[in-house]
């Protein structure tokens, strides 16, 4: 019972501000553009100097072409403000889409980067074992061939290496 009561209430309320308001706007037809905008769901006809309640859904259907209504302001009209609005929308829509990729491209070129720095330093580190490897395998070689002259002298096979020219073979 609350419920429609209230119901009611809020009803009756909003067709009384309807009537309310259009009485306001038919009130200021004759005093001009900015009294009739100050009125709160006003706009004022360049055309037919008339002030009438504004309601979205009956923009094209009113006497008053509608580049000549004038809503909350009187610096334009309505069809300037449309296009100046749909133009800051679009430059702001094309300024984010330039911003993120912009961001992409710095990420991407971030990233080329970190993998080139880190495939210099995996090369570096290859490098380097490379090397480790042949100082290695070097000192390797030298240890056998030190071994083998050491079993050569032993057995006669070579006298000293200062005299390397000495070599002969066993009978």
């Amino acid at each position: 019972m609350k419920q429609y009561l209230l119901l009611v209430i809020i009803s009756v309320a909003a067709l009384f501000s309807s009537v309310n308001t259009e009485d306001n706007c038919t009130q200021q037809s004759n005093q001009g553009c900015s009294a009739c905008v100050n009125v709160h769901g006003c706009a004022y006809c360049t055309t037919t100097k008339v002030c009438s309640t504004y309601r979205f859904e009956n923009t094209f259907d009113r006497s008053c072409d509608i580049s000549d209504m004038k809503y909350q302001t009187c610096v334009g009209s309505f069809r300037t403000w449309i296009i100046v609005i749909s133009v800051l929308a679009g430059v702001l829509v094309l300024a984010i889409i330039i911003t993120i990729c912009c961001v992409c491209h710095k990420c991407k070129r971030r990233s080329i980067r970190k993998e080139q720095s880190r495939q210099q330093r995996d090369d570096q580190r290859m490098a380097e074992r490379t090397q480790q490897q042949q100082t290695a395998a070097e000192a390797r070689t030298a240890e056998r061939a030190r071994v083998a002259d050491n079993i050569r002298m032993k057995y006669g096979m070579l006298k000293d290496k200062d005299n390397a020219t000495d070599y002969s073979r066993m009978p």
